[in-house]
């Protein structure tokens, strides 16, 4: 029985699920919100509906997977009748350090860029955002600096995302948008 105890009391002590550089590191979690997502709704501040945004855009879509250091890897891509573009992003959630306290949403976004136009050099009809024309070209919009964006994930299979899109180049809201997707 001692032995027994003994063995139990190594594996709770082992390093099991924690960090693989050490027994007293923190808990690895995955990313929360793996799947593929479809934007269905924008709002221009928290009520404003923005349907515009989809006369300039008819379709957007997620394909978030795991990073491993408990960030997310992701796939974006909007599409218009004569133009699609995907962008790389990295999502990581600012969990709180102490376990008490509960997380706020806040989560780093950083963007890489456009990583494919088709077809090549298309352009976006943005007038309807108020911006003008939106041309796709491989590398732009990489921001070099993390931005804090909001996300609610409180109702299943739903993201809501506060302040993804408040690049003055995609839109003219002055308020910073609210961005509902659900997951496919």
């Amino acid at each position: 029985m001692l032995i027994w105890i003994s063995m139990l009391m190594a594996c709770t002590n082992s390093g099991l699920g924690k960090s693989p550089t050490g027994d007293t590191g923190p808990d690895i979690v995955e990313c929360p919100w793996v799947g593929d997502w479809e934007l269905s709704s924008v709002k221009c501040g928290s009520g404003l509906d923005y349907d515009k945004w989809f006369d300039s855009y008819a379709e957007s879509t997620m394909t978030i997977s795991t990073s491993g250091d408990g960030g997310c890897e992701v796939e974006f891509t909007w599409s218009a009748p004569k133009c699609a573009e995907k962008e790389e992003w990295s999502l990581t959630p600012n969990y709180p350090e102490e376990s008490t306290v509960q997380w706020n949403g806040e989560t780093a976004w950083v963007n890489q860029g456009i990583t494919e136009c088709s077809p090549p050099s298309c352009t976006f009809d943005t007038t309807a955002v108020g911006v003008g024309d939106s041309p796709c070209q491989e590398g732009d919009r990489e921001k070099a600096e993390v931005l804090i964006i909001k996300v609610d994930a409180s109702i299943d299979n739903q993201l809501t995302i506060e302040d993804l899109f408040d690049d003055a180049d995609r839109t003219d809201c002055p308020l910073g948008l609210q961005t509902t997707w659900v997951q496919q």
